[in-house]
């Protein structure tokens, strides 16, 4: 693992008197890597988008935020590194203490380099060296699974600094993010909440293990899903019932254990090489263990959802017939 050099970041900050972390805890590195934007009210409002990578928080200032908009150039200014605790740091610097103001999480999540449609999800050291590599060279590609940021993004750099821009995929949108978003997605509080001094109504979770009750278990083998059965009801109001397009496919139960995917019907009939696509897809997710309910679905060429052509394809038993269902 390659050296951490916080000394620019602890050079700027005494932390006798900031609550920001000093960078002295070690986190376990697992899982893909991760990302940060922090909306931060200082001596002006800015928005602080940082990635890990090296076993630090690769950072740059970015005033106006980000754009989902692949037409809008957002400028940027790389900072000091900071420290992998600070992806979750939500609160108020003292004044007289540098960045003095007011902080909240905007944004969080995972990401990896995408750079020819290369992804490192499961190789975090790999994905952290050309990160690194990347910024050294002025051009960082990277896609990001966060909340309010989705898809394929650039950073440039330029004669003045850098710039942040969306790249044109499914995720790009026609919004300005931080029009959109003006919550923390840990604590739901306000940069006004903050300077008023508002507590969150409880606790954030970081993550499931920070759960109450929770405790590390094996990954359980796959079991029956839940099933609709009929009902009675009075009344049916948006405002006391969530609701959920039908899709007329198939369910499908998928077991992900050490990134290796296993397919199952509602009645736990293997199903795996039935749907190769399916198991590729899943083995590049940022996620090593887990059970998914889901459902297959076959679309027309308009998009729409048609058991008649998913007929066609469920009842393929034969290897050479998948291959070629599949373009495979």
């Amino acid at each position: 693992m390659a050296t951490v050099d916080l000394a620019e970041y602890r050079g700027k900050r005494d932390f006798r008197k900031t609550p920001e972390p000093d960078g002295s805890t070690r986190f376990p590195a697992k899982g893909p890597l991760r990302f940060v934007v922090q909306k931060h009210q200082a001596t002006a409002l800015h928005y602080d988008l940082r990635l890990e990578a090296g076993g630090v928080l690769k950072s740059f200032a970015v005033p106006k935020g980000p754009s989902a908009d692949p037409s809008v150039k957002r400028g940027a200014q790389q900072t000091e590194d900071h420290p992998l605790d600070y992806l979750d740091f939500e609160g108020s610097i003292p004044r007289g203490q540098y960045g003095a103001g007011h902080m909240i999480v905007w944004d969080t999540g995972t990401y990896s380099p995408d750079e020819k449609g290369e992804y490192d999800w499961l190789d975090r050291e790999r994905a952290g060296r050309r990160i690194e590599e990347e910024i050294a060279a002025g051009k960082v590609s990277f896609t990001i699974r966060g909340t309010r940021m989705h898809g394929s993004w650039t950073l440039i750099r330029t004669k003045n600094g850098w710039l942040l821009i969306k790249h044109t995929d499914q995720a790009a949108r026609n919004i300005d993010l931080p029009d959109a978003f003006e919550t923390s997605i840990r604590s739901g509080l306000t940069i006004a909440d903050l300077a008023a001094g508002t507590v969150a109504a409880g606790p954030f979770l970081a993550s499931p293990a920070d759960a109450p009750g929770a405790r590390e278990s094996q990954l359980p083998a796959p079991f029956g899903p839940m099933l609709a059965a009929a009902g009675q009801m009075r009344s049916l109001s948006e405002s006391t019932w969530s609701f959920e397009p039908k899709i007329d496919g198939i369910r499908c139960l998928a077991s992900v254990n050490d990134g290796q995917v296993k397919l199952y019907t509602r009645n736990l009939n293997d199903v795996t090489d039935r749907y190769p696509n399916i198991v590729r897809a899943l083995a590049v997710q940022p996620l090593h263990d887990g059970l998914l309910d889901g459902e297959i679905a076959a679309l027309d060429e308009r998009g729409r959802p048609r058991f008649e052509l998913l007929q066609q394809r469920m009842n393929l038993g034969d290897h050479r017939q998948v291959a070629q269902a599949e373009g495979t």
